[in-house]
């Protein structure tokens, strides 16, 4: 099953996931910056600004 799993995200993602045995790797707590700060912000960037906003917010308060 972890084999398909590993198989399912190498083709999805190729070279970008990280796990045990994954493609990308770097030292345990490393205080520099690590493949995640690169591509998991990068990508949920992408994802929050994806849709601009059509109407005007209401603030709060």
């Amino acid at each position: 099953m972890l084999r398909y799993f590993k198989y399912l995200i190498s083709t999805k993602y190729p070279g970008r996931w990280i796990g045990r045995s994954g493609t990308v790797e770097w030292p345990a707590r490393s205080p520099d910056l690590i493949p995640i700060d690169f591509y998991l912000w990068g990508t949920l960037k992408d994802i929050v600004y994806t849709n601009k906003p059509t109407t005007p917010v209401r603030a709060c308060g």
